[in-house]
């Protein structure tokens, strides 16, 4: 993907969320092993697309862990200016502050609120014109800043981060962030970015190959027996690793098109996998291991109740994600 050339915009909006930022810095919060999935968390969220067209609109979900009698609140928020790990990813303006700077935009621009949504799946437009996106990128990569600031790479899109916070009727909450990327227009000679999907999950018990596994359908209980092994296996076809041809950078500034890589994450209320990640890397690591996992379903004294889930996760290195939950009747 190639830029298109970038209209300046002066130093108004890239300067003050800055100083904001900057001056925002705390400490990260601590958070769970993440294969152990125990109370209340947020294992994915996302768009329904990797990355936003103009004059698109994104549609969220979320994967959220959390007891079956939980009454959930969400709140989705989105921010152009984050300030980053180092404080949390925490937003480096308020909205107030959002609406004064646009104020005084040379590109016209009305002010999108940063709280977009209040339910499970709300939707977030494509927020401001990609020309002062391009604009402010330009901006950013002019200022000296302290070392520790990571510029965000917006050559082709400008990265926004999206922040969900999610608590339960006991008082519990958890935060999540992740980044959307603006796209400022098609990328040329490519198609754009989507969520790579499993078409199925299926078990089977230790040793007894795909072709006889069982399909596990959502939300209905399989039997398993405690304290035996299981092959896990997710149908993913290999169109699901889309070609596309990275940025240049100083190591390969003429990058050749090649596949995405893939990435399965096992997640677990009780028992164990026998990898948290499985991975496709072209040329490298086949399809054969990205969609084959060993399951171990608990003993009685490691985990009570009759019922478990487990949840896998598969994203691709552009941004891309997508998951499953299935739930294990334990015998």
């Amino acid at each position: 993907m190639r830029a298109q050339r970038m209209q300046r915009v002066g130093g108004w909006i890239v300067l003050g969320a800055l100083g904001v930022a900057l001056g925002a810095a705390g400490c990260q919060e601590e958070f769970d092993p993440l294969e152990q999935v125990q109370g209340l968390r947020v294992l994915a969220f996302g768009p329904d697309k990797p990355a936003l067209l103009p004059e698109e609109t994104a549609s969220m979900s979320a994967l959220v862990a959390a007891d079956e009698d939980a009454e959930l609140s969400y709140v989705w928020e989105w921010c152009p200016f984050s300030a980053g790990a180092v404080s949390g990813y925490e937003c480096g303006l308020d909205q107030a502050q959002l609406d004064e700077l646009l104020a005084q935009s040379p590109i016209p621009a009305e002010a999108p609120n940063l709280l977009f949504g209040g339910g499970p799946s709300p939707e977030l437009p494509y927020p401001l014109p990609a020309p002062l996106l391009q604009g402010v990128c330009a901006q950013l990569q002019s200022q000296e800043l302290p070392e520790f600031v990571e510029l965000p790479d917006c050559e082709a899109s400008f990265p926004i981060t999206l922040r969900l916070t999610v608590a339960d009727n006991t008082g519990n909450s958890v935060v999540a962030v992740k980044t959307l990327r603006l796209l400022y227009g098609p990328p040329q000679g490519e198609d754009v970015n989507v969520n790579p999907l499993m078409d199925a999950v299926r078990i089977s018990p230790n040793k007894v190959s795909r072709d006889e596994a069982e399909l596990l359908e959502p939300g209905v209980p399989f039997p398993v027996k405690r304290d035996q092994t299981y092959n896990i296996f997710i149908d993913v076809a290999p169109e699901q690793a889309q070609t596309f041809t990275p940025l240049p950078s100083e190591d390969d500034p003429a990058p050749e098109p090649r596949l995405e890589t893939l990435q399965a994450q096992w997640f677990f209320q009780g028992g164990a996998f026998e990898f948290d990640e499985t991975i496709f890397i072209e040329d490298f690591v086949g399809f054969d291991v990205l969609t084959n996992n060993k399951f171990t379903a608990p003993k009685t004294r490691d985990y009570e109740a009759e019922e478990l889930k487990i949840y896998i996760l598969l994203r691709d290195n552009r941004g891309g994600i997508s998951w499953a939950e299935r739930v294990l009747k334990l015998e």
